[in-house]
């Protein structure tokens, strides 16, 4: 059966949706609730009758049928305020308003034009049995005499008991021979009680036996370290060696973790031992991703340098695919089963060369298998995993020719992405393990400087970044948009009485920072394919315009009290990348640098410092003037993120490694004359990460700050026999 409703088709026995000729990735669980919906158009079902159908023998909540129909909205190019097939009755349920029409499967046909009076002859397990003549032929026939009825009637009783037989004996051998279904197998994986996952995209690994998974967490301390859950195990234990580790990865024979941890590249034995170095990192870069083969080749890479290599004896890295100048990104390398070829990530500001890569140890040759920019992971199922919009997707991949096939198959939502680098938080075992983390719902709440609750600013959802208008009045807030997977900016009130949409662009749009005045609103977009800086007026009215494009990506740090916008601009060659635009320069202006890689810059409210986080052997807050690069002071030699200025510049809070909120005295003037910093609350913020977006931001008084915490808990989510989630479809 088929149900066809605008450019759609739905076939119910195989369980797939084609828009046109194009499969529709969906997951079985979508797949069903959409055929629930389609069989009974135009009627109101229930909630519970839509869960009882696609949940039968497992309790769920009403929120995991709503990311269904998140899902399936998503993929009809649906909304909920306009909705075309999927409208929501509130507390009841939903209704398909498309109209539908039932297609049948194709019947075989009678057999047509015999010769008049000759009988049709078909074949039964090797005997042939005679059928009546074809009347379609002959025309319509006389009434039978009797002896003629009961001949037929004999004939027909033997015609019936030979297919019976035969069809028993079909049954007999498909028993003999059928292998029953592959059942997935689901469970998750928590922190260990007292410590919490790193938010990082690249925290977790799985071994490629499939039989360990290790994970970045953290405990009260604030400080990483490695854990490794056996999976015949109902406990996970800490790796001893590895404080400070960072995006794990294991060797192809499943006995060691390799790491990254302050400034080099480490290795430790999962059975025990101390941890050894492998190389140092290049210096004030920062590493990501890395890949082991059976030859005991590494591969990682590092942020402006590209991806190099290492024996996994030791040695020093040296570079294999460097950073072009047009390149925003080359990296997250990752092994194909020769060991020679690698799957690796370039960004690039010109559409046609951005995407999926293979390239080879011993060649600069390189091609690109498709345009989607993603981390990407090889399944020996002969998959190539990757995320598109938020859905996690396996398309069928030619290893030996090194070319995609078939369509993409969805697998899960949800799954967690960093739009910035484009990490996707899912791994792989060789023995058809899955593990992944979706993305969790979070919540702005204010509190004051004595970490008292003051109650939710807006309704909890998906929250990147944000910031705080100049009269504390207004939140402009990027917030994942569930129906096509990237975020837009919305403008909430602080006492979340409203809220409305700013931005209406389907691409990435995050990062909103009011003017000084608060009359505009600057942002981060990715509309043009490449990261860019708009600016909107604060109240809606106009169009977005953009205010910097570059060869490269370029990120929005921060305005100066003169209207002009702070950014950094990706490079190769510069180290430290600020920049400066707006009146009176009327064109980009490089703020003077240093050697290591610098993040988060704000600017005191007088114009005179540059409060930044700069990572070394880790990342610490500095504070510099604007006209200098001689003149540097370390303000958390232990660590600490998300430098913020009172309106005054008479305080200057950050976030400790244990998501303390930290305060400090400043004395305006030529000089920098900073007090001691002082603990003011334990927050319970989510970690700030690439994945995550920021922590905190506060009012322009320094009295309030807005802390975005968790709304629900996202573990780490494992499925044994993770092919069968699309196989079992077929």
């Amino acid at each position: 059966m088929d149900y066809r409703f605008g450019p759609f088709r739905l076939n119910a026995q195989k369980r797939r949706l084609w828009r046109a000729d194009e499969l529709v990735p969906l997951t079985p669980k979508a797949i069903k609730t959409l055929l629930v919906l389609v069989a009974r158009a135009g009627e109101v079902v229930e909630k519970d009758e839509i869960m009882k159908a696609v949940w039968p023998d497992t309790f769920v909540e009403e929120a995991t049928l709503a990311q269904n129909i998140s899902t399936l909205r998503k993929a009809l190019g649906d909304t909920s305020e306009m909705p075309e097939y999927i409208a929501t009755v509130p507390r009841r349920g939903y209704r398909f308003l498309a109209t539908v029409t039932e297609v049948l499967d194709a019947q075989r046909e009678p057999n047509v034009g015999s010769p008049s009076g000759i009988a049709n002859t078909d074949r039964i397990d090797g005997g042939e049995v005679t059928t009546a003549p074809d009347s379609s032929v002959t025309g319509p026939r006389e009434m039978a005499p009797a002896a003629e009825r009961k001949t037929r009637e004999r004939f027909w009783m033997a015609v019936s008991a030979a297919l019976t037989l035969g069809l028993i004996a079909i049954g007999v051998r498909a028993m003999r021979t059928a292998s029953p279904p592959i059942i997935p197998v689901v469970f998750a994986i928590s922190p260990s009680e007292g410590t919490s996952f790193s938010t990082s995209g690249g925290f977790m690994a799985v071994s490629p036996d499939g039989r360990d998974i290790t994970f970045v967490a953290s405990g009260p301390d604030g400080t990483d370290r490695l854990w490794l859950r056996p999976l015949d195990s109902l406990t996970q234990h800490p790796l001893s060696g590895t404080e400070g580790a960072s995006q794990p990865f294991w060797s192809k024979d499943s006995r060691f973790v390799a790491f990254f941890a302050n400034g080099k590249l480490k290795k430790v034995d999962v059975v025990g031992g101390p941890a050894q170095t492998i190389c140092d990192t290049p210096i004030g870069s920062i590493p990501l991703a890395g890949t082991w083969n059976g030859r005991d080749d590494i591969l990682f890479s590092a942020v402006r340098q590209g991806i190099l290599r290492v024996p996994a004896t030791g040695g020093i890295a040296s570079p294999l695919v460097s950073k072009g100048s047009e390149d925003d990104y080359v990296g997250w390398p990752q092994f194909l089963p020769d060991g020679r070829h690698f799957l690796y990530l370039l960004g690039s500001r010109q559409p046609d060369l951005a995407g999926i890569y293979v390239g080879a140890l011993d060649s600069t040759e390189r091609s690109r298998l498709v345009a989607t920019r993603s981390y990407a992971l090889y399944a020996p199922s002969g998959h190539l995993l990757f995320l598109q919009d938020g859905t996690l997707v396996a398309q069928p991949f030619d290893d030996v020719n090194r070319k995609l096939t078939g369509e993409p198959l969805a697998i899960a939502d949800r799954v967690a992405f960093n739009a910035a680098t484009r990490r996707g938080a899912f791994s792989l075992s060789q023995t058809g393990m899955l593990a992944y983390r979706t993305v969790g719902e979070t919540e702005l709440a204010w509190f004051d400087r004595n970490g008292k609750s003051l109650g939710p600013a807006g309704p909890v959802g998906g929250y990147l970044r944000f910031s705080v208008s100049p009269d504390n009045r207004r939140v402009a807030a990027a917030r994942l948009d569930p129906h096509i997977g990237t975020s837009d900016i919305w403008i909430i009130d602080a006492a979340g009485a409203s809220q409305r949409r700013l931005t209406f662009d389907t691409s990435w749009e995050t990062s909103p920072l009011w003017s000084r005045d608060g009359s505009r609103i600057a942002f981060n977009s990715e509309r043009s394919g490449r990261w860019e800086i708009y600016e909107k007026a604060s109240s809606g009215d106009g169009l977005a315009r953009r205010l910097v494009s570059s060869d490269t990506s370029v990120s929005l740090e921060d305005w100066t009290p003169d209207g002009r916008v702070l950014f950094q601009q990706s490079s190769q060659k510069i180290k430290g990348d600020f920049w400066l635009l707006g009146p009176p320069d009327k064109k980009p202006v490089r703020v003077p640098y240093l050697e290591s890689d610098e993040g988060s810059g704000r600017i005191s409210p007088d114009g005179r410092w540059l409060a930044y986080i700069g990572h070394e052997s880790g990342w610490s807050i500095y504070v510099r003037s604007l006209q200098s690069m001689n003149s540097r002071w370390p303000i958390s030699p232990e660590g600490g993120a998300e430098p913020r200025w009172r309106a005054d510049g008479k305080e200057l809070f950050y976030l400790s490694p244990d998501l303390s909120m930290m305060a400090m005295d400043i004395e305006p003037g030529p000089t920098l004359r900073a007090g001691a910093a002082r603990r003011l609350f334990q927050t319970q913020a989510v970690a700030p990460s690439g994945l995550t977006g920021q922590a905190y931001d506060v009012t322009s008084d320094g009295q309030r700050f807005l802390v975005k915490v968790p709304a629900s808990f996202s573990p780490i989510t494992v499925v044994v026999n993770w092919t069968s989630v699309f196989q079992n479809r077929r």
